[in-house]
């Protein structure tokens, strides 16, 4: 009699402390063959283990539970191995991978998501340079824009990242002056014939765009001086933007 009280009160206390406690869902975004002891659903409080063994090469891994980014280690026999505890509730476990081969820019700060927006259409200065070749066109531009009180530099290659810094006061000043020396606003069609080139398949373009006004194409019509502007306007650009701070990178 003793014996049967005995198993009895143990399987009170068994019950109130592991058989009564609700089992939540896990939903494995589809995935939950590739996670080795998976079950679909598990008592709160429970510490779950999984283990995760299909990887791939030059591949990083990173596990959510309900967009929390978990901890994981790695075992050489099992893979990576996942541990949580099952919330009082239903719960998604989602896998991000990312090819460490592939170039990824590093995320624009927050304060500078609004000037990645930013078109060089919305600048005050664009100079442009295109180099044309058989099966083959690159390019660089180079845009200031005015952004929160401050000059910007923005840097693009074509097809490439987008680099934005800092550039020092001064600079519209001695871009002014630069347009009046070389009297860029004459290299038009009214003064000089357009010259097409000679090998269009193979070809270097020039343009200035300033303040709003139409675009200087100063390789359309005095291409033999075209050079000496665009190192003019990088030396000016690399002093002042010399000491000037890199902000940020993007695609």
């Amino acid at each position: 009699m003793k014996r049967i009280l005995k198993i009895s009160l143990c399987a009170v206390l068994f019950l109130s402390l592991f058989g009564c406690a609700k089992k939540y869902r896990v939903d494995y975004d589809g995935r939950k063959e590739r996670y080795k002891g998976a079950e679909d659903s598990y008592p709160a409080g429970r510490k779950v283990t999984l283990y995760y063994d299909l990887i791939a090469a030059d591949t990083d891994y990173a596990f959510y539970l309900d967009g929390e980014r978990l901890n994981h280690g790695y075992g050489s026999a099992k893979g990576f191995v996942i541990s949580f505890t099952m919330p009082e509730h239903d719960v998604k476990l989602t896998c991000e991978t990312h090819n460490t081969m592939v170039y990824a820019p590093p995320e624009v700060p927050e304060e500078y998501k609004a000037l990645a927006m930013l078109d060089e259409d919305e600048g005050f200065f664009t100079f442009r340079k295109i180099e044309v070749s058989p099966g083959c066109r690159t390019g660089e531009n180079y845009t200031v824009l005015m952004y929160d009180e401050e000059m910007i530099l923005r840097y693009a290659i074509l097809d490439g990242p987008v680099r934005y810094s800092r550039i020092e006061a001064g600079f519209p000043a001695e871009i002014d002056e630069l347009i009046e020396k070389q009297e860029l606003r004459s290299w038009n069609a009214e003064n000089y014939p357009e010259i097409s080139p000679e090998d269009p398949e193979n070809c270097v373009l020039y343009e200035l765009q300033w303040r709003g006004e139409e675009p200087f194409s100063i390789g359309q019509y005095r291409p033999e001086d075209s050079e000496k502007v665009f190192e003019e306007v990088l030396e000016l650009l690399n002093r002042y933007q010399g000491s000037g701070e890199f902000l940020f990178e993007t695609f």
